[in-house]
């Protein structure tokens, strides 16, 4: 019987490849905190093993059928050699570490002798504890795999002559207490477990291991504090504990990390200010503190010396004020500070960041955040020709519009809505010929509608309604080939509606009681009647109007169909 491997179980091996890539976090999504992660170069010396892929059930094989009573039967991996393999989990003596089959020359090999036995124990817990299931993929890695051959094949793990270097389980089921004893592993260079069932604290020691370059617990259900005891992990690069129920403040002590390029602590419950001392870790390039509600005060002026950055997330949070000097991070591409309890005004000093590509201080009505920023929108704004996606909706913005916004060309996604702005709209916006949705309702924006944003060539979504826009409905607006939600209700519009409005997907004109009216008689004014009505004819009925029945605007449908974010604003 040839046994094949499962897809799911695969992924342990796959351990070059993931440190190369670095592993990057669940969710991130379109939206707040977002960001994708930072590639870590790989740590894994080609001396090490990354585990035998060979020993796994087969499909056909049906692990609930196995008598853990029978000695067992034999399979064949993809080499050709016998393994009998019993019933059930097997349980690993540490004492056999030394016996030459695990360990090849054990007295030659002290430290992956000492490492073998750290490993047995750990295994030896999990199994006892009847965490380890013949029905799921860890069970059947350590049912036919470890304790076969020696330490450098069992699956999951990195080792060579001279120790363990990795340890790989992510994403395949583990569930139980963190095991205790890895900081004992000193050659280790990787640990991922992330996407697990893992429970309890963080355990002090693993601050010993001071060759590891990622450690990623990401995505467990890891409680209490972070220990400052990880401020001494001095080769560290990437450190990932997000997705987890920490608690507690942000110990300074990471600050020490002096490597470090990957901080995540997002989707937590941590609290208390962030720490002035992160901004001594010079190389950090990706930094995500979003989704802690409880992290409160102001973001501390000395983020600003991180100028390796790309990536600053503290979003979802109830942090209070935007520093000056984040207008320092020449580096940043994403800056996501929304949903939060930001006040005072936007620092003109971010149109500083000239690499930026995403901007969001946004505080979207279906979060917790209550963003409260004030003042006018910088010109400075408009500097920031890379950006793609521009996000200030749901504040107290006021002024006007920066005709400035019209040369940030590469943007696909412009948000201003639901704040206070007034004045016209800039027919600069014309020039945005990459924008996808632009959304400015809920103002109190004035004048005519721009003719100009007919050349928005690409644009799919706009949103201009609940203003004190006047005037006619430009026909160069409908002409927009990929045009689908169209919003101008709750205006004061006047003139004919452009059959071209009811070829639209989704369109919002009610509430504009001029419209359907002359801009300058206020009389009715007819449009095509194919029927020969004697008042008017309804493209959307395809029936007579009467003087009574003719709507003020409101012919748009009734949609319930759930309205995107921003489309709204």
């Amino acid at each position: 019987m040839k046994l094949e491997m499962p897809a799911k179980v695969f992924a342990v091996f796959v351990l070059v490849a993931v440190l190369a890539a670095g592993c990057s976090s669940r969710g991130s999504s379109e939206g707040e905190g977002g960001g994708g992660g930072v590639g870590v170069p790989s740590v894994v010396p080609s001396s090490v093993a990354p585990g035998n892929p060979g020993l796994f059930y087969s499909p056909e094989v049906d692990s609930s059928a196995v008598d853990d009573s029978v000695p067992g039967f034999v399979v064949v991996d993809d080499d050709g050699r016998e393994f009998r393999v019993g019933g059930g989990v097997p349980v690993l003596d540490p004492g056999e570490c030394d016996d030459g089959v695990w360990v090849q020359d054990p007295g030659a090999n002290a430290d992956l002798v000492a490492d073998c036995v750290r490993l047995a124990q750990w295994q030896r817990g999990l199994a006892e504890s009847g965490d380890l299931s013949v029905d799921d993929g860890l069970g059947a890695v350590f049912r036919l795999n470890w304790g076969l051959g020696p330490i450098t094949g069992w699956a999951g793990v990195g080792a060579d002559d001279e120790g363990v270097k990795v340890l790989n389980f992510s994403d395949v089921g583990l569930e139980g207490p963190f095991p205790s004893g890895l900081g004992g592993l000193e050659g280790l260079l990787s640990i991922d477990l992330s996407d697990n069932f893992f429970y309890g604290e963080i355990p002090g020691d693993l601050g010993d291991l001071d060759s590891l370059v990622v450690l990623d617990l990401s995505y467990n259900e890891m409680s209490g504090s972070i220990p400052a005891e990880l401020g001494g992990l001095g080769s560290l690069k990437a450190l990932r504990l997000n997705g987890n129920q920490l608690s507690g403040e942000i110990p300074p002590e990471l600050a020490n990390l002096s490597e470090l390029e990957e901080l995540r602590l997002n989707l937590n419950d941590l609290s208390g200010p962030v720490p002035r001392r992160l901004g001594e870790l010079e190389k950090l390039v990706s930094l995500d503190l979003s989704d802690n509600p409880g992290l409160s005060g102001p973001v501390p002026g000395e983020i600003g010396n991180l100028v390796e950055l790309e990536e600053l997330a503290i979003a979802d949070t109830s942090i209070t004020s935007i520093p000056a000097e984040i207008g320092d991070l020449a580096s940043l591409k994403l800056l996501a500070l929304s949903n939060n309890r930001l006040t005072g005004t936007i620092p003109p000093e971010i149109g500083n960041l000239a690499n930026l590509e995403w901007l969001d201080l946004s505080d979207h009505p279906r979060r917790d955040g209550n963003n409260q920023l004030t003042g006018s929108i910088p010109a400075e704004i408009g500097n920031l020709t890379k950006l793609k996606r521009l996000d200030l909706s749901e504040n107290q913005l006021s002024g006007s519009i920066p005709a400035e916004l019209g040369n940030l060309g590469n943007v696909e996604k412009l948000y201003l809505g639901s704040n206070a702005l007034s004045g016209s709209i800039p027919p600069e916006l014309g020039n945005l010929f990459d924008v996808v949705r632009l959304g400015l309702s809920q103002n109190e924006l004035t004048g005519t509608i721009p003719s100009e944003l007919g050349g928005l060539v690409s644009l799919e979504s706009l949103s201009l309604g609940d203003n004190r826009l006047s005037g006619e409905i430009p026909a160069e607006i409908l002409d927009i080939p990929n045009l689908s939600y169209f919003n101008v209700e709750m205006n004061d519009l006047c003139g004919g509606i452009p059959e071209k409005v009811y070829r639209i997907e989704r369109y919002y004109i009610s509430d504009n009681p001029r419209l359907r009216r002359s801009c300058v008689t206020g009389e009715l004014i007819p449009i095509e009647d194919p029927l020969g009505c004697e008042v008017a004819y309804s493209p959307v009925t395809g029936e007579c109007e009467t003087p009574d029945t003719i709507p003020d605007g409101s012919d748009s449908p009734v949609f319930d169909s759930f309205v995107p974010d921003g489309e709204q604003g």
